[in-house]
């Protein structure tokens, strides 16, 4: 016994003698096997990676798997032994061999006292505290996986939220102290001076002074074509107020409005009502609560009123579309036409034109620049922006379409991250006749690839709610109001901020409406995802955000039926693939037999389902990294079951055309034999009939709203329809086998 007891002994110390300071193991080469103790400062809400101090330095360990170090939390005292690998420029052990919990409850090293100049290799790994710093964009909540820039009066850095216990947290507005661990993200080779970005952890690292503190930030309730009621919460009760103007400088928000209290969510609830607006009106606000000498103050939000506008919307398709599917209205198809469908609406524009084009190219397509240039000669003002960094020949000041209209080229290559991403128009935004301002939106550039060949979608909105929102977004990066473009002012990328109101009701409709990368668009992308209840059908171009991944999985875990096409395998990120494969199997395919490329960018919810939100996501913002951090994009979600529908029967052309399968339950078709619906139009009893059988129907209004459903399961009904509004209606009929046939009724 005494003899294995001394051997126990000196193959301790044998252990203790191989393990090195973590700043001794900095100091080793690339590949080399290193081992070190300390105490662990984050947990699981940064994910598979966990961040070391001893008393000399600080480094990451990076677990791919998650297995090993799982169950290691914020204070243990651990030994992780494993091989250095350069991650981004970020020095970790990653694999990781073995991971020993000596203890657990330790007290966490304070955070080194550091200015932004002092951000850097020094501190790499290490718990650090940063003073006194503002955010330049301090809106809203916090977005998963997405980096915030601040600033002291030493300079600027920025803060990265990996955290899942901030996400969807209020962003501090005003001054606050960071905590923080300090780490990188480059591509730079051997870079030691670039992407360093702070960690926080959870709430308890954004630290704010005051004895009040905002919860949620300034949100709409509803609103109308005269009214707009706004809420925010806090986490006391205070004396509060709405201050609010029609200009986004905090010093023109000179109206003020007294705001009452409810107890609701985690705090209080502050609410207030502005009153007095005309249709379309644009409102800056700000919210705002008192306790004794301190305020706090909500980020000022934009905000608009219904407009006077139809609210007619009208969607395009270049690729096939399935009609067999479709509920009330078929999708339209433009068969090489999509250009002639833009110059349409081009040329009835009385007063203003702003469009804003990724790529423009004649070649091949009717010449979009001469039907600008037609418009400007007779007295239509035009103005044009095209991203910097792609050809864009239909904008050229050379060539055979010389542009006679004012045109703004954004930053190049050396001048920016990121694109100038987007394809959208406005038209006669300010027109006194609320029924002429048009917004067209989408997925399609104007070239000849885009036009005629690859898969894309354009929608029309005449709403001028939209159409002033969206000019907000082209002015910011036009420079400003004027003829001509600033370059001086224009704003481009992560400098633009989250100016613009993201809620309105159009022709009876919800529709949303977000730019990136200043509004958090991912995390819209999310919460859109999440909604659904019963069904998901998307088509994008490609998808390398594994957090998107993961709210799909989620609902696919939750029992909603999940159909997903991408453009092509090597698009998308390989980790991406790997998960959605493996959890949709069959039902995520590649547009690999359709010709051409895939640019989609929708995803459609629940179509069929009246009682839960159907809706459709749509516009130029790929799935990605770069769109939502960098490049500038717009993204519409439409609520509305026959807006859904026609996306659906564009999906399931594609999809089915890649060999894609949809359930029976799912895909609507025309199995069931000799529907008998009479009389047709009705006044009070509709007798529905069918030879083979009907197991339940279902009536929805021209709005995609279920207004009645009943289970039969017999041949024949009478269906009493005497307290229906006049007006058209869907009936959908289902057989004893799962067909389902649709049958448009007219109640007189």
């Amino acid at each position: 016994m005494k003899y294995i007891f001394t051997i126990l002994i000196v193959f301790a110390i044998l252990q203790i003698n191989a393990q090195q300071d973590i700043s001794d193991a900095r100091s080793m080469d690339i590949g080399q096997n290193v081992s070190v103790s300390g105490i662990v400062t984050n947990g699981n809400e940064l994910g598979s990676i966990r961040y070391i101090q001893d008393n000399t330095a600080g480094i990451a360990a990076y677990d791919y798997i998650g297995d090993i170090i799982k169950d290691v939390k914020r204070g243990d005292s651990v030994t992780v032994t494993g091989t250095l690998k350069d991650y981004r420029n970020l020095l970790e052990i990653d694999p990781i061999s073995s991971v020993v919990i000596h203890t657990s409850n330790n007290n966490i090293p304070l955070p080194v006292e550091i200015s932004i100049n002092q951000i850097g290799e020094l501190y790499e790994g290490q718990l650090v505290r940063i003073n006194n710093i503002n955010l330049t964009n301090p809106s809203g909540s916090f977005q998963s996986k997405t980096n915030y820039l601040f600033t002291s009066s030493d300079g600027q850095a920025e803060l990265r939220i990996n955290s899942d216990l901030l996400a969807n947290k209020s962003v501090p507005v005003g001054t606050f102290d960071l905590i923080g661990i300090c780490s990188q993200y480059s591509y730079n080779s051997n870079d030691v001076q670039t992407g360093y970005q702070i960690l926080p952890r959870d709430e308890n690292d954004i630290i704010l002074s005051g004895a009040i503190k905002i919860i949620s930030h300034l949100s709409v309730v509803e609103f109308s074509k005269t009214t707009i009621n706004l809420t925010w919460e806090t986490d006391v009760e205070g004396q509060s107020s709405i201050r609010y103007g029609f200009n986004q400088q905090v010093e023109m928000l000179n109206n003020f409005v007294e705001a009452s209290l409810a107890a609701l969510g985690e705090g209080i609830a502050n609410k207030g009502e502005i009153v007095g607006l005309n249709p379309a009106s644009v409102v800056y606000a700000q919210g705002f609560t008192v306790v004794g000498s301190d305020t706090a103050f909500t980020a000022v939000k934009a905000f608009v009123t219904e407009s006077n506008s139809t609210g007619e919307i009208k969607i395009y398709f270049n690729t096939e579309v399935e009609h067999s599917v479709a509920t009330i209205e078929n999708a339209e198809m433009l068969n090489k036409s999509m250009d002639d469908t833009l110059i349409a609406y081009i040329n009835r524009a009385e007063e203003t034109i702003d469009l804003c084009i990724y790529n423009i190219n004649n070649s091949g397509i009717s010449n979009i620049t001469n039907a600008l240039n037609s418009a400007h000669y007779r007295g239509v003002i035009v103005r044009a922006i095209s991203c910097g960094k792609t050809a864009h020949s239909g904008l050229d000041n050379y060539g055979s379409d010389i542009p006679d209209f004012s045109v703004f080229i954004g930053p190049g290559d050396s001048e920016r991250n990121g694109i100038m991403h987007n394809k959208f128009m406005v038209v006669d935004v300010n027109s006194a006749d609320a029924n002429n301002p048009i917004v067209w939106s989408g997925s399609t550039n104007l070239t000849e690839g885009q036009i005629n060949e690859d898969a894309n979608n354009m929608i029309f909105i005449q709403d001028q709610s939209l159409a002033k929102t969206y000019t907000i977004e082209f002015e910011e990066m036009w420079g400003g109001n004027g003829l001509q473009p600033n370059p001086q002012k224009a704003k481009f990328g992560n400098h633009k901020s989250d100016n613009t109101p993201h809620e309105f009701l159009i022709g009876g409709k919800r529709i949303e409406c977000y730019f990136s990368p200043s509004d958090g668009t991912t995390q819209q992308i999310i919460s859109t995802l999440k909604s659904a209840d019963k069904q998901i059908d998307i088509a994008t171009m490609l998808i390398t955000r594994s957090e998107i991944a993961e709210a799909i999985i989620e609902r696919k875990e939750s029992g909603v039926e999940i159909h997903m096409v991408t453009n092509a395998e090597g698009n998308n990120d390989a980790g991406v693939n790997n998960i959605l494969s493996e959890s949709l199997g069959s039902n995520y395919v590649f547009d690999n037999i359709a010709s051409n490329i895939l640019h989609h960018k929708y995803a459609i919810i629940d179509h069929l389902d009246g009682l839960s939100d159907p809706l459709v996501l749509t516009g130029s913002h790929n799935w990605s990294g770069a769109a939502n951090n960098d490049n500038d994009e717009n993204t519409l979600i439409i609520h509305d079951a026959t807006i859904a529908n026609i996306y659906y029967q564009n999906f399931v052309a594609r999809f089915l055309g890649n060999n894609g399968i949809i359930n029976d339950a799912v895909l609507i078709n025309s199995n069931l034999r000799k529907i008998n619906v009479f009389p047709n139009p009705a006044q009070s009893v509709l007798n529905i009939s069918s030879e083979s059988g009907i197991s339940r129907i279902e009536v929805f209004n021209i709005s995609g709203v279920k207004v009645a459903e009943e289970n039969i399961d017999k041949s024949s009904i009478r269906l009493n329809i005497d307290s229906y509004l006049p007006g058209m209606y869907v009936l959908r009929v289902f057989g004893l086998s799962g067909e389902i046939e649709n049958v448009k009724i007219l109640k007189e």
